[in-house]
């Protein structure tokens, strides 16, 4: 039956934070019309009785009234004319400059509230004018009357009106709290936003970068080096054992020679056999002989006689070429896993930092949730208040 009378209430009607605002100003300014209307009335009464006052200096201004200089000391009358002359345009000066300054706020009652205090300025600065002027009110004192009655009924007009605007001072303060209300929304929206964004930019920055190939390669290459650094091992160990026992008697040879190359030093550097294998092959020959005729004598020379014919033949120097391959192939590695390590280093590095975005991403989506649980209650209170109080069903678009 009720669905009949009234019909069945629409959805409400969906606007942004910005349109609640230009519809709250057109609901408040539909509450205050009446109040308006009747703060305007006493606006115009009050220009009425400015331009009263207005008149009444005008009227002052242009008598030849004769100044009463009795009680003012040692002032002549061409001054005191003067005087009154340049009191009368302080008076019109204010009516000019404040009327450029009135009627610029958004509201009807913050414009009639804004004239109302220009008109409040006006009566100080006709009240200010008297106190620089002194001396002309109490040489026309006589003639003042129109001015003063005017004066005083405008005073009493500004009261009255300044008492009706304060009346309705509160419904303003509600007003404006709305206002902030929306305001507050807004600023929500705009952190919300900002968050997001900060949100994006992380993720733009790519997912966590992938080490697992790298570090499987790298230590791939670590075990090969470790290999390599075995076979190395155990192709000096096989030379060492091969010529090794001739590097003491090798000494012995290089003192009875005197020659330019070193036996010893061949033993102990490997790599010269193979680069001066010719050399190397006479003076072992030369040492063999030299412990054959006994030049160089030995209780073991036998068996260094049998080093010297296994070093003479080719095995060593094969050993000794794979020993030289060897140590090319564990640079070669050395030198692959340190740019794989400097490679992890930087990724490291890069995942540190998006280690920390993330934390940070983690944080910021704490902050955005907070934020969001923020907008959705100041939300809520503005359309309960439009509903409410204003009797209008909406739902701020987010």
């Amino acid at each position: 039956m009720i669905t009949m009378l009234f019909g069945k209430s629409g959805p409400p009607e969906v606007i942004t934070a910005q349109a609640a605002k230009a519809m709250l100003t057109e609901l408040f300014e539909k509450r205050m019309e009446p109040n308006n209307f009747r703060i305007e009335k006493a606006l115009e009464s009050i220009e009425s009785k400015w331009r009263l006052f207005l008149a009444s200096c005008e009227e002052f201004a242009s008598n030849l009234y004769e100044p009463d200089l009795e009680d003012l000391y040692n002032v002549h009358k061409s001054a005191m004319e003067q005087q009154k002359a340049s009191y009368f345009n302080a008076i019109m000066s204010i009516q000019n400059r404040l009327e450029e300054n009135a009627g610029r706020d958004i509201t009807k009652y913050e414009i009639n509230a804004a004239l109302l205090a220009s008109y409040a300025d006006k009566r100080e600065l006709v009240l200010k004018a008297n106190g620089r002027f002194k001396a002309v009110l109490i040489a026309y004192a006589q003639h003042l009357g129109n001015m003063k009655r005017a004066f005083s009924d405008f005073e009493n007009e500004i009261e009255a009106a300044e008492k009706l605007v304060g009346s309705f001072e509160h419904e303003f303060k509600e007003y404006e709290n709305e206002m902030a209300s929306i305001d507050e929304l807004e600023g929500h929206e705009e952190r919300i936003r900002a968050i997001k964004n900060r949100i994006e930019k992380v993720l733009e920055e790519g997912s966590m970068l992938e080490t697992k190939g790298l570090e499987d390669e790298a230590e791939k290459e670590a075990a090969e080096l470790e290999n390599k650094k075995k076979e190395i091992e155990e192709a000096k160990s096989s030379i060492n054992e091969a010529i090794g026992p001739l590097k003491r008697v090798a000494k012995k040879y290089d003192h009875l020679k005197k020659q330019r190359d070193s036996l010893h030093e061949y033993l102990n550097r490997p790599s010269l056999i193979l680069e001066k294998s010719e050399i190397f092959s006479n003076m072992l020959a030369g040492l063999q002989e030299a412990l054959e005729d006994e030049t160089i004598k030995e209780k073991n020379s036998g068996l260094l006689i049998e080093k010297i014919k296994t070093a003479q033949n080719g095995s060593v120097y094969e050993i000794i070429k794979k020993l030289g391959e060897l140590e090319d192939e564990r640079r070669l590695i050395e030198a692959e896993l340190e740019d794989r390590k400097k490679e992890l280093s930087g990724i490291y590095a890069k995942k540190k930092v998006q280690e920390e975005k993330l934390i940070e991403k983690g944080s910021m989506e704490g902050e955005l949730k907070d934020e969001e649980k923020r907008y959705a209650e100041r939300k809520l209170k503005i359309e309960q208040l439009f509903i409410g109080k204003y009797k209008k069903s909406i739902e701020l678009a987010s």
